[in-house]
């Protein structure tokens, strides 16, 4: 390459360059355009203990992989060691005993661990609800699944935002 050419290159890859930092509206340096709308919405809350049970723990709620999917993981902590318990997303706030999120049949159980630790994944068949507020769905963890009015712990599932 000459050295006379070298110049033009430049002015050239610098023009390039400005151009692409002045792209049209919808750029990823846009300020109006909001690119997390892409993103699926997610829905968390936390598990308190009811009546001093000592649990507590977390809960997601998100889209699941196939359409007309929703996953819901929860975690707890402090249960009694080696022990099984239900629980289950409920509509309306934990002050109330609203009727289960999708089939009951597709809620586990969390099994304790010796630490008191315990995970379960529901998997349901049904799209998540759009845009719930704050205490229209809830987590209840019971004592016993046959039992509804046995709740140990309970959280509130609100939207998650940035």
């Amino acid at each position: 390459m000459s050295l006379q050419l070298r110049p033009a290159i430049s002015a050239l890859c610098t023009l390039a360059l400005v151009a692409c930092a002045t792209a049209s509206p919808g750029a990823a340096g846009d300020p109006s355009v909001d690119l997390s709308a892409t993103e699926p919405p997610r829905w968390n809350g936390v598990i308190t203990g009811v009546r001093d049970s000592g649990i507590h723990g977390a809960a997601d709620l998100t889209v699941g992989q196939q359409p007309r999917e929703t996953r819901v993981l929860v975690s707890i902590a402090g249960a009694p060691a080696n022990s099984a318990l239900a629980w289950f997303v409920l509509t309306g706030p934990c002050s109330e005993s609203g009727s289960v999120f999708g089939p009951a049949s597709a809620y586990g159980t969390l099994v304790a661990r010796a630490d008191g630790h315990a995970e379960s994944l529901a998997t349901l068949p049904l799209a998540p609800p759009a845009q719930p507020a704050a205490g229209r769905l809830h987590v209840a963890v019971l004592r016993s699944a046959a039992d509804p009015t046995s709740v140990v712990a309970c959280g509130e599932l609100a939207l998650q935002t940035r």
